[in-house]
């Protein structure tokens, strides 16, 4: 029941994008485009009624020097109030890229809007450490 309200919930926030959300059949996956620079993956677990956002930051580092260094900004950025807020970042070495992600009880998404606030939350936190990544840690060709 919880899976088919946000279900809904996720029809009418595609709706108010003009685009057409909805799980898929095969993973209750979705993915939503925000502004043409951020994507943010949508899963519902039917075994707990967990929603998780989650979202590609970029890979760790450039060269061998960086990583240790960047990995340590990572746990940083994950400090309470630091440029990540309640996001969680973490590091998926099978894709071998920095990820931002939250998770919530379906119970507590319970309308659009509060979906809406939740989304926003996590695309900040993916474009503040994105920014803090690009200022510290900039590509050669950038430089």
């Amino acid at each position: 029941m919880l899976k088919d309200q946000f279900s809904q919930i996720l029809q009418e926030f595609g709706f108010c994008l003009g685009e057409d959300l909805a799980l898929s059949s095969l993973d209750d996956t979705c993915v939503i485009k925000v502004d043409d620079d951020v994507l943010v993956n949508v899963q519902y677990l039917n075994a707990s009624d967990v929603i998780i956002l989650f979202s590609p930051l970029g890979a760790l580092a450039q060269d061998d020097e960086q990583v240790g260094a960047k990995a340590l900004d990572l746990l940083r950025l994950n400090e309470l109030n630091a440029e990540a807020g309640r996001v969680t970042l973490m590091y998926d070495a099978e894709a071998e890229l920095v990820l931002a992600a939250d998770r919530r009880s379906a119970f507590n998404v319970a309308s659009v809007d509060e979906f809406a606030a939740w989304l926003e939350v996590l695309v900040s936190a993916v474009r503040a450490t994105r920014a803090y990544f690009a200022e510290h840690y900039p590509r050669e060709a950038e430089a």
